[in-house]
């Protein structure tokens, strides 16, 4: 083949690629700020203000952006996208019910989770607690090592797996008690492995507190499901003997309706 088209394919592709990854942040930092103009997403995503004008307008063209003065905010139109996502997996559908289960049935907010390049992802949250933000509507893909899900899904990962989530993602601090290390992030692994279950004591959010629960998920992908509250509304003994049990319950009973 001709040189000269070969490096013309090439500068194409790599074209190619630079737009959709730009094009992904710019969708990425509408989600986070909720609402921005022109000159705020371009200082969010670095790229210049005119290039971001110009997606913007594509995605409002396509209706996946609605613009609102001179802010610019994501079209309901995404809802369907995620819906499509979540709905398609069986450990959804299964969980759902149990999910709302859990959060009755402790008063909590019970969230349900599944491993995703290396991160959590949250597929639903019922929120049972007044006068207290659901904080996992709010987490982009959350990293593992802080959250009692996310322990709980590295308790099913070999020593390797686990190994290699740390050298992708890192020990990232996220909060006062946030586990830094990887010898005493390993030794709570182990511990949780002992007791069946994981906690998260104020490691992602100062102030709150998570039990996770892994869910043997025949589909393939990691998942768990935990409960979630006030550090200050519950002693370690609640935790431990009360909702740590109900939290378990709930995984045994999605792992026996997916297996069915």
């Amino acid at each position: 083949m001709d040189y000269w088209l070969l490096v013309s394919m090439s500068q194409e592709n790599d074209t190619t690629v630079r737009s959709v990854e730009r094009a992904l942040r710019i969708v990425e930092q509408l989600k986070i700020l909720e609402q921005a103009g022109v000159t705020e997403l371009a200082e969010a995503t670095d790229i210049p203000p005119s290039t971001v004008h110009n997606y913007l307008q594509t995605f409002k063209q396509r209706e996946y952006v609605k613009k609102n003065g001179g802010e610019y905010e994501l079209a309901n139109r995404f809802i369907h996208i995620g819906d499509f996502a979540k709905h398609r997996l069986p450990i959804y559908r299964v969980g759902k019910p149990n999910l709302v289960w859990l959060a009755d049935e402790t008063g909590q907010t019970a969230n349900l989770v599944v491993e995703e390049y290396n991160r959590a992802i949250y597929l639903m949250s019922e929120n049972r607690q007044q006068n207290l933000r659901n904080y996992s509507h709010i987490r982009r893909r959350e990293y593992l090592h802080t959250t009692a899900v996310g322990k709980a899904i590295l308790m099913m990962m070999t020593e390797d797996e686990i190994h290699d989530v740390i050298e992708s993602e890192g020990l990232v601090e996220q909060a006062s008690n946030t586990i830094t290390s990887r010898d005493e992030l390993l030794d709570d692994i182990r511990q949780a492995r002992n007791r069946g279950y994981a906690i998260n004591d104020e490691e992602n959010t100062d102030g709150i507190f998570a039990v996770g629960a892994p869910i043997e998920n025949p589909e393939g992908s990691y998942a768990a499901l935990s409960v979630s509250g006030l550090v200050s509304r519950h002693s370690l003994e609640d935790i431990h003997q009360k909702l740590a049990p109900r939290v378990q319950e709930a995984a045994k009973a999605i792992e026996v309706e997916l297996r069915t």
